[in-house]
């Protein structure tokens, strides 16, 4: 009795008996000393839910020797599977454990590998020990499974690649063929592949074994592709047989649904159609409904129902291979409704800041409805709308250069249109503008140095950095950079007129203003009375009421910026006694009121951050 081999595959459950499964086992050929690969494959698991199986195989183990290969990748039990060598007096025994507790085993192929070591000529069948428990398993029932016979042959003489079986092609004019060959050495030798002969137009890629070919239209008939399969000793030819049916199909138009709309809503579509043997196809309609369009080049259909063709309409398309025909018919409803208005597009505008912008909106109503007019999100800061006259105005001001996209609409209660209109505005400089300048001003002259200053302001809209230049102005008077106009009128300038001009410029643009400074005739006296105050004071004037002339004292406790201001009843500005620095000290100013009307004054004194004022009345 020969001794057997026998190889145990095992997840152990309980058992339920099913057939479907089929094990096939493999089939070797080699010379002694050698080692294969093999392995052994099953047909689709994917209905069982398998997550486990065992089994045990026999064989002769003085012709071959059955191994862990120690690597089954590829393989449907990859990261599964674990072997243990067992012998035995009668047998010698490999344990394969092959375990999926979360997962199941899905899918056809290979199962699990097999190291084989071919020992000395002879040969042995290898098969499934039936007097073991050989089952799958669901994990809560076991499945029975059918198996087919290997054999192993070991002999000394080389052996060819053996072909895979390949079943005769069929394949229609126009359509494309692949199969794939595939050649195994008994040896385990390399086999290179090559194509002794094939069809006109066909192609073998000898690298990925991959034949391929579309016969033509001219190609029908029987052909023989002919390969070769060989091992550098000895080779293998494999003959497949193709026949090319001249076979012709009608057009396969694309389904299209039944259309929908409303009178002035635009419908479009395309038609689409295929062709198996890719025979050029025509197009055409009939029964179109009036204003409707079929382009046989686009194949798209276009139509705008207007506000009378309410109805329901059908439409036939048909696409012809030359041979055949086919055709479609597409039901179209129209609904009787109110037709939107129409607002006419607007061409793109450009504007350069500090210039303004207008836009006309125009719109119609087919209806006659009346429209509103407006417009959507939030328009550009400084530009607004007329609802009424229906135009868009702006002046984009120096900051507000850039690209703008205004949308606006019209309404006739149910229906809505729009309108985009894109804006780019361009930056340009803009002149500076005055904001402040010196009024027409009259000044007390005094018989001390007492400085008279005012601050011009301006602004750029730009941003530009704005310049002062004092064009013209009394003797003495100056003006800095940044507006400041500052004089110390002398006595001898008393009871005179002078033109200031000022003009401010951005280094291209500039604007001029002229005001006039004018000079009371009368001088006042500013006096220094002596003692040293403690605190900051303005005593009432003496004396008062008075006509024309008063004296008013105050006290300097530090040096101070001095005003001494006075005002009429209604806050007016009169006269400026006072606008200079003064050391600490006691101080008298005489106030001539000469030109001045009867009525109740208020003067004002300024130093730093104290402020006191007093009331006085003239009478004449």
């Amino acid at each position: 009795m020969n001794i057997k081999n026998i190889l145990l595959i095992s997840i152990l459950f309980s058992t339920i008996a099913y057939s479907q499964i089929q094990v096939t086992l493999p089939t070797i050929s080699g010379q002694p000393d050698t080692e294969q690969i093999v392995g052994v494959v099953v047909n689709d698991l994917t209905p069982y839910n398998a997550r486990g199986y065992q089994m045990r195989l026999k064989y002769d183990k003085n012709v071959i020797y059955l191994m862990n290969p120690n690597d089954n990748s590829g393989t449907l039990s990859t990261g599964y599977l674990s072997y243990t060598n067992d012998t035995r007096p009668d047998s010698s025994i490999i344990v394969v454990v092959a375990i999926a507790p979360n997962e199941k085993f899905t899918g056809s192929g290979i199962l699990f590998k097999l190291k084989v070591k071919l020992l000395k000529v002879g040969s042995t069948t290898i098969t499934v020990d039936e007097s073991f428990n050989n089952y799958f398993t669901d994990g809560n029932n076991n499945i029975n499974f059918t198996s087919v016979s290997g054999r192993a042959t070991v002999a000394t003489t080389n052996f060819p690649p053996v072909f895979d079986a390949v079943a005769p092609k069929t394949v229609n004019e126009g359509q494309e063929l692949k199969f794939t060959i595939n050649a195994v050495d008994p040896e385990g030798a390399p086999v290179t592949y090559s194509v002794v002969s094939k069809p006109e137009g066909s192609n073998f890629n000898a690298t990925t074994k991959e034949f391929s070919w579309t016969p033509n239209y001219t190609q029908a008939g029987t052909y023989t592709a002919t390969f070769s399969a060989s091992d550098g000793n000895s080779s293998a030819t494999l003959n497949v047989s193709i026949t090319v049916v001249d076979f012709n199909t009608p057009p396969q138009i694309n389904a299209i649904p039944d259309k929908e709309i409303n009178e002035g809503q635009e419908l479009s579509f395309e038609v689409k159609a295929t062709d198996n043997e890719g025979d050029v196809l025509t197009y055409s309609a009939t029964n179109l409904p009036a204003g409707a369009n079929f382009n046989p080049t686009t194949h798209i259909f276009s139509w705008t129902p207007t506000g009378k063709q309410a109805g329901n309409y059908a439409v036939n398309f048909s696409v012809s291979d030359g041979k055949m025909t086919s055709s479609i018919t597409v039901n179209i409803k129209v609904n009787d409704v109110n037709v939107a208005p129409t607002i006419q597009p607007i061409p793109d505008k450009t504007v350069n800041t500090g210039q303004t912008l207008v836009i006309d909106i125009v719109a119609n109503d087919p209806d006659g409805d009346n429209l509103t007019y407006g417009y959507t999100g939030t328009l550009p800061t400084g530009s607004t709308f007329d609802a009424t006259s229906h135009k868009f105005t702006w002046k984009p001001t120096a900051n507000q250069a850039g690209d703008y996209q205004i949308t606006f609409f019209v309404f006739d209660g149910q229906l809505t249109a729009t309108t985009t209109v894109k804006i780019k505005v361009i930056k340009v400089n803009s002149a500076p503008v005055f904001t402040k300048i010196m009024p027409d001003t009259t000044i007390q002259v005094h018989n001390v140095q007492v400085l008279f200053k005012y601050q011009y302001k301006a602004t750029d809209p730009d941003g530009d950095v704005i310049t002062f230049k004092l064009d013209n102005g009394p003797e003495g008077a100056t003006m800095t950079s940044n507006g400041l106009f500052q004089w110390i009128p002398k006595v001898t300038q008393a009871g005179q007129s002078f033109l200031v001009m000022v003009t401010i410029t951005d280094g291209e643009f500039s604007d001029t203003k002229i005001s006039t400074l004018s000079t009371d005739k009368t001088i006042v006296g500013v006096e220094e009375i002596g003692g040293i105050p403690t605190k900051f004071n303005l005593e009432q004037n003496y004396p008062n009421p008075f006509n024309p002339t008063t004296t008013i004292k105050f006290e300097i406790p530090k040096e101070s910026y001095v005003r001494l201001r006075v005002f009429n009843s209604i806050g007016k500005d009169v006269a400026e006694l006072i606008n200079k620095e003064l050391s600490v000290g006691s101080y008298q100013v005489n106030f001539d009121a000469s030109e001045l009307p009867s009525g109740i004054y208020y003067y004002k004194l300024e130093a730093n951050d104290f402020t006191q004022t007093r009331k006085m009345l003239l009478v004449k």
